[in-house]
């Protein structure tokens, strides 16, 4: 993807539109918050990009690597997988090919835990994670129970 003009301090929007179209063609439903998270990507940043933001110092580097990414995502892959990150219950977990991705709903099991926990959130419990993969749920209930200690288990060395 080229930007249509040299200019080192593009206006976000007119990389962004180009972008978004493409995704929205291929029928991805978030595709105008994907192209502003990608281009945040492309940038080092961890947020998405306002389309009214100019764009400083925008190099071929980094139309290039936008490029890349905007074809990653166009083929399937998750802005997660790309990013190499999650959040999951406010926290940043890594993701690596060994793990699969925390997913939202996976939430619930924490609440859960948590609701079952309630009146022993002083004690130190201790919480076993079998198959803990990234550790999302453990890690989780682990920030909200701070006497709580626990062991993940993963039968895959990667995702330890």
């Amino acid at each position: 993807m080229s930007l249509p003009s040299a200019d080192p301090h593009p206006e976000a929007r007119t990389i962004l539109m180009p972008a978004q179209a493409r995704l929205r063609n291929a029928g991805i439903d978030s595709a105008a918050l994907d192209a502003r998270l990608l281009l945040g990507i492309a940038l080092g940043r961890d947020d998405a990009v306002l389309p009214h933001e100019a764009l400083v110092d925008w190099t071929a580097e980094h139309s290039l690597a936008f490029a890349t990414i905007l074809d990653r995502r166009l083929a399937g892959e998750p802005i997660s997988r790309i990013r190499g990150w999650r959040e999951f219950w406010s926290l940043r977990l890594e993701l690596s090919p060994d793990t699969l991705d925390p997913r939202p709903d996976s939430e619930t099991i924490v609440a859960a835990a948590l609701s079952w926990a309630g009146a022993r959130q002083a004690e130190a419990l201790r919480l076993l994670d079998l198959g803990t993969g990234s550790g999302a749920l453990l890690l989780a209930c682990l920030s909200e129970l701070p006497r709580a200690s626990g062991v993940g288990i993963d039968i895959s060395a990667g995702a330890v």
